[in-house]
């Protein structure tokens, strides 16, 4: 099949991609539907068969190749058995990259490494100074770890121009290039969005708040729960309604059999709280997405002020205003007046209280997030993410000649 955007090769290398959900498989069908001549590469082949991704490094399940070991705090001996251990997971994941080489005849490569990008650093830095025809582009979604700046010293040493660095957001992109000292191109996420109407304020009914992913402590899921208790007058009342996603399955692995057990006893007393007990495949779950007419994203600054979510991102695509954390990283990302109301880190009173604002204001914090809602309908689609990094991909080969 022909290849419209490059005469290139575009390989995504994924080793987060290991089951049908999430933000690797959201990635791998958003550039197979973009680009259908473009291969996604993974480190295990589970339940993904449909999407033609295939298994290239199947050295074991837990793809040791990625994980590097923290640095050692001292001791010569095992600061050696640091660098051989990195050394030989480069070495392994490079005979995989010509594992993907086979049958691709003489074509050159974008080599387009997701998420973990800085445990793949050093492999691509091989991969790309061993052919200069080919294209590496690390893709951070978080802070990349130090042994990335390490990884771009290398690269400024030897000299390779076809080694760079994209990141979600603008942010993001801001860090890296001050931590590089260099530039980071910035390749908004792609984000599946089907056709929405317009939200409105019920009539007759109590406004849905939602919580969607899986229920962590590290998005603030306990805290969620506990300012769920300071609006028992409106959850009882015919004012407000909770829906949330929360497998009990999942929350006991968290650790939150109590405020489980709390949820469902203030359900069983006649409050407005619905659980979501079952996983959700994407159409499911963008369907229970358009079913809440706000967004309750009460994210720890501790994991998120680092990396970004797609939640917040998919409600205001789906036009749905957000009560969200002060200080996450997805907050530089929007525009004044995008329908927020924020509240401070890890304070279930302040989330309370801002849920009880968005309740007296949610009109107002609609119509702000229709505003914004065209422009990124544009912004997170599948084929403008392919577009730009094909046309990053050139630029920089242009710039390295």
């Amino acid at each position: 099949m022909h290849n419209k955007h490059s005469s290139a090769r575009l390989v995504i290398l994924d080793h987060c991609l290991m089951q049908p959900d999430g933000h690797s498989m959201t990635l791998a069908r958003a550039a197979l539907d973009a680009d259908p001549t473009c291969e996604v590469w993974a480190n295990v082949n589970s339940g993904i068969d449909e999407l033609r991704v295939r298994a290239v490094f199947p050295h074991s399940n837990m793809h040791p190749y990625v994980r590097i070991p923290p640095a050692p705090a001292s001791g010569l001996l095992n600061r050696l058995r640091f660098v051989s251990s990195v050394i030989l997971r480069t070495i392994r994941a490079n005979r995989s990259f010509s594992h993907v080489l086979e049958n691709g005849g003489n074509t050159p490569v974008i080599w387009f490494a997701v998420n973990g990008s800085s445990r793949n650093a050093f492999a691509l830095l091989w991969r790309c100074w061993s052919c200069r025809a080919d294209t590496g582009i690390c893709y951070l979604l978080q802070d990349p770890g130090r042994w990335l700046k390490l990884a771009e010293g290398l690269r400024k040493y030897m000299g390779i121009s076809n080694y760079h660095f994209a990141a979600e957001t603008e942010e993001l992109a801001e860090r890296i290039s001050r931590m590089m000292g260099g530039n980071c191109q910035v390749l908004p996420f792609p984000v599946p969005c089907a056709e929405c109407l317009p939200t409105i304020k019920p009539q007759g009914r109590p406004l849905v708040a939602g919580f969607l992913g899986m229920p962590r402590r590290e998005k603030g899921f306990d805290v969620l729960v506990k300012a769920i208790r300071l609006l028992g007058e409106e959850t009882s009342s015919g004012l407000l309604k909770f829906r949330l996603q929360a497998p009990a399955d999942y929350m006991q692995h968290e650790g939150m059999t109590g405020e489980l057990a709390e949820l469902s006893s203030m359900a069983v007393a006649g409050h407005a709280i619905e659980c979501i007990g079952e996983n959700l495949d994407s159409d499911a779950y963008l369907a229970l997405l358009q079913t809440c007419d706000f967004l309750v994203i009460p994210y720890r600054t501790a994991a998120y002020a680092r990396r970004s979510s797609l939640v917040p991102i998919e409600g205001l695509l789906y036009g749905k205003p957000l009560v969200m954390t002060h200080g996450l990283l997805v907050s530089a990302s929007l525009p004044p007046n995008s329908g927020i109301v924020e509240f401070t880190d890890g304070d279930a009173d302040g989330l309370a209280k801002a849920i009880k604002e968005m309740l007296v204001h949610f009109e107002a914090k609609s119509a702000e997030t229709r505003t914004i809602q065209p422009e990124w309908r544009h912004r997170y689609t599948a084929d403008f993410f392919i577009s730009k990094l094909y046309q990053f991909s050139a630029d920089v080969s242009t710039n390295s000649l």
